[in-house]
């Protein structure tokens, strides 16, 4: 099933045991993972690289299906994805596991790749892509951001700093943008676009 960036809230109502995440925006991924795929996984986080897992296939795969291994409900992430690792995911479908979210981050995959045919044909499976930031996508996640931190900021200034952002030619969503500039919330009232390096205060002897 597909689910697009500005149909995240779908994710509460879908509770899938399997998602891939594919495209060019690294940034989104890794604020989507963080603060919505990985809570309620505390300490039972487990990180691998598509090749750690292709080399250790068979190994992984008895971890994953011991019964031990899943004392308390995990997830698995797993970066820097391609094709290659459709044999991983088929295996481990098979197996019929519960006890088991599996994240895939995917870089950019066309239509004839049959990783994200899987993804996006049986409703059991999530697939969510994620293309360069515009300035609707960056307004969604800074007004998140803005939210979270209890600051208040027009959108004049937000546009504003979003001009800085997109200067760059590789940019990686909100993080990206909250490293634009440093925050004070009580020099920002929405008239003035915050600095982008903290001012020192001179020391003064005792």
């Amino acid at each position: 099933m597909i689910i697009n960036t500005y149909q995240l809230d779908k994710l509460k109502e879908n509770q899938s045991n399997f998602y891939l995440l594919y495209g060019e925006n690294e940034g989104y991924k890794n604020q989507l993972i963080k603060d919505i795929l990985s809570v309620g996984f505390k300490d039972n986080i487990n990180r691998y690289d598509e090749s750690e897992v292709i080399n250790n296939f068979d190994n992984l795969i008895t971890q994953f299906t011991n019964k031990s291994f899943f004392e308390d409900k995990k997830i698995i992430i797993i970066s820097r994805a391609t094709e290659k690792i459709n044999k991983f995911f088929e295996d481990i479908i098979s197996r019929n596991i519960d006890d088991i979210r599996i994240v895939i981050n995917a870089g950019s995959l066309d239509k004839k790749s049959k990783l994200r045919a899987n993804f996006e044909k049986k409703e059991n499976l999530i697939c969510i892509p994620f293309y360069s930031d515009d300035s609707l996508t960056l307004g969604k996640l800074a007004n998140n951001f803005f939210k979270d931190k209890k600051i208040s900021i027009s959108q004049e200034t937000i546009n504003k700093s979003f001009q800085n952002v997109m200067k760059s030619k590789i940019f990686t969503g909100i993080d990206n943008f909250k490293k634009s500039f440093v925050y004070n919330p009580r020099d920002v009232s929405g008239e003035e676009v915050p600095t982008e390096t903290p001012k020192e205060e001179p020391k003064v002897d005792a």
